[in-house]
């Protein structure tokens, strides 16, 4: 299911507490091509947000590798996802995943995520707010 996405009024659409210290800090850092450097975006966050965060960098075969995986998303999951491509998550979650990752790397601005309920009521998509940015510092 693709979730519903937002790149304008991402602070009033977002139940995230920290949307608008994360976007305050992504565009005091963003460079002309739209990204921020995320050794200095991490830097500038306080833990509460660092523990829940992912950070995923492109793959050569397509799909996306986590590169940072909180310590709070794994004590809820019970698993890493450190190292690992979105393709070791169910489809119905890596694929709209995938769709909404390639959409901010074109675009180049943050975008908001928020799920979308089933027929069922199920969310098998947590809401997240997506930052373009490049790493280590000075690359794209």
């Amino acid at each position: 299911m693709i979730p519903e996405t937002h790149v304008h009024d991402i602070v009033l659409q977002s139940s995230i507490a920290e949307a608008g210290r994360l976007l305050e800090i992504y565009e005091s850092l963003a460079a002309e091509d739209g990204s921020a450097c995320i050794e200095a975006f991490l830097e500038r966050l306080d833990p509460g947000p660092v523990a829940i965060m992912e950070v995923l960098a492109p793959a050569p075969d397509g799909d996306w590798t986590y590169m940072r995986h909180g310590s709070a998303l794994f004590s809820s999951s019970g698993a890493s996802m450190f190292g690992r491509g979105l393709s070791a998550m169910p489809d119905r979650i890596a694929t709209p995943y995938r769709k909404v990752l390639a959409r901010v790397a074109r675009a180049r601005r943050p975008l908001l995520a928020k799920p979308r309920r089933g027929p069922s009521g199920a969310v098998g998509f947590w809401e997240r707010l997506l930052i373009p940015c490049r790493a280590p510092c000075g690359e794209a």
